[in-house]
């Protein structure tokens, strides 16, 4: 029997292993950088970026989500592919409480690594555009994106921020989903991550330049860029637009999860 206190003594150790690597504090600092010379050089801002007049969407909507998709590669790709690539993959079995639990625990740390993931990067967000712009920014109402294309819902910055938090989580664990288990079905950390940025291309490839409907919108980048279910959902609302294409990734998930708890024998 299993108990409780065990399964969390096994996650907690999982979890100090992921906020130890030293990516977390590389491209905290990197995305913090970019981010005040963002918000700081205003004309840089309007030539190359300019979609929205809040540089918290614009940091939101285009900036985040890369360094967010780059910091899940490069630190959940060792997760499975480490054991292979050194031949230990074998000793979860062989120690009391086998291999099943310690995925299981891996894959509850992995939860919980990337809800403070996410968090810690809004932080940083909003603290930078806190100092830099005044307050008063946040209750402004975004009407237009680019000067181009009219948003379906008048939200103010703030609600178009906290619609952002909750597509980019949902995007995290669809895409922190897909790079566990390219490192489960990988013999080194090297591949896993290959793949991993393969299928993000693949993805972007497809949402940008498919000319099927579906191709586009059931897509990760979706998730990744909020802004655009304002305007290319496959319903009216954003919201429902998240939930939707956030549901057809869940089955997805859901496999990937039952892949990776199945067995513990690499491909």
């Amino acid at each position: 029997m299993i108990y409780p206190k065990v399964i969390h003594q096994i996650t907690r150790y999982e979890l100090e292993y992921l906020l130890k690597n030293p990516v977390n504090m590389f491209s905290a600092g990197l995305y913090a950088l970019v981010s005040i010379l963002i918000v700081i050089l205003e004309g840089f801002r309007q030539t190359y970026l300019g979609d929205f007049d809040s540089a918290a969407l614009e940091l939101v909507n285009f900036i985040l989500p890369v360094f967010l998709l780059l910091h899940m590669l490069f630190v959940l790709s060792p997760m499975f592919a480490e054991e292979t690539e050194y031949h230990i993959w074998e000793m979860p079995d062989s120690c009391n409480y086998g291999g099943y639990i310690r995925r299981l625990c891996r894959l509850i740390a992995v939860a919980y690594y990337l809800i403070l993931l996410n968090l810690s990067y809004h932080i940083i967000t909003a603290v930078i555009v806190g100092i830099i712009q005044p307050f008063s920014t946040w209750k402004e109402p975004v009407l237009q994106i680019g000067g181009e294309m009219k948003i379906v819902i008048s939200w103010a910055v703030w609600q178009h921020y906290l619609f952002a938090i909750f597509s980019l989580f949902f995007a995290s664990i669809i895409i922190g989903a897909f790079i566990l288990v390219c490192s489960r079905k990988t013999k080194t950390v090297m591949a896993a991550c290959a793949w991993g940025i393969f299928i993000c291309l693949i993805e972007y490839m497809l949402n940008r330049f498919s000319s099927w409907g579906p191709l586009q919108q059931f897509n990760i980048w979706q998730l990744l860029t909020p802004y655009r279910f304002e305007f290319d959902g496959p319903f009216y609302y954003p919201i429902t637009n998240v939930l939707v294409v956030g549901g057809f990734f869940t089955v997805l998930v859901a496999v990937s999860i039952w892949n990776i708890l199945k067995n513990n024998e690499p491909l």
